[in-house]
């Protein structure tokens, strides 16, 4: 935290790369392999409660404030820190431009996935469609933990609807 982190930010990388991983490793999805996988991401969430809670209090992000003031019985914290991110999360949908970015790419993205040369462009390039659906549980991620998530999912979606668009116009 003292050198920058941003727990919303760190929830979203873990479960994005952790999807990210398990797409391009090539192995199968079954039970085993979800379960390794929410393990490591249970781990990850672990060790960045763990390393927040032993800070000091002034160098915890605020994820470690919340969960410390939770541990000393202060439950309501946690009631309150979800409704300021709905809070900011709406007012930033009413007033903000990046959430007519935001539905603006998740319509075009929709309309192409729901084309039948979007079944070309996954055979056609594989590894670049996995990424853009790492990308958009990133942004579903990003949208649920952040205080500003709907910027973050905008900017995020924004990597896959742009070259989605462009491929889906080409030959």
């Amino acid at each position: 935290p003292t050198l920058g982190t941003n727990a919303g930010g760190a929830i979203t990388s873990l479960i994005g790369t952790g999807f990210a991983f398990s797409l391009f490793s090539g192995y199968e999805w079954n039970k085993r392999r979800i379960g390794w996988l929410i393990l490591i991401i249970i781990l990850g969430f672990g060790l960045l409660i763990f390393i927040n809670f032993w800070m000091p209090t002034e160098n915890q992000s605020h994820i470690g404030r919340i969960l410390h003031q939770a541990y000393q019985g202060d439950w309501r914290v946690i009631l309150q820190t979800i409704q300021r991110k709905l809070a900011t999360n709406w007012k930033l949908i009413k007033v903000s431009s990046w959430s007519k970015i935001m539905i603006t790419s998740i319509f075009s993205i929709s309309i192409i996935f729901l084309k039948p040369k979007m079944v070309k462009l996954k055979e056609k390039y594989p590894y670049l469609m996995k990424s853009f659906y790492a990308i958009i549980i990133g942004a579903v991620v990003s949208l649920i933990v952040n205080d500003s998530g709907v910027v973050a999912a905008s900017t995020m979606i924004t990597f896959v609807a742009v070259p989605i668009l462009y491929l889906s116009f080409i030959k």
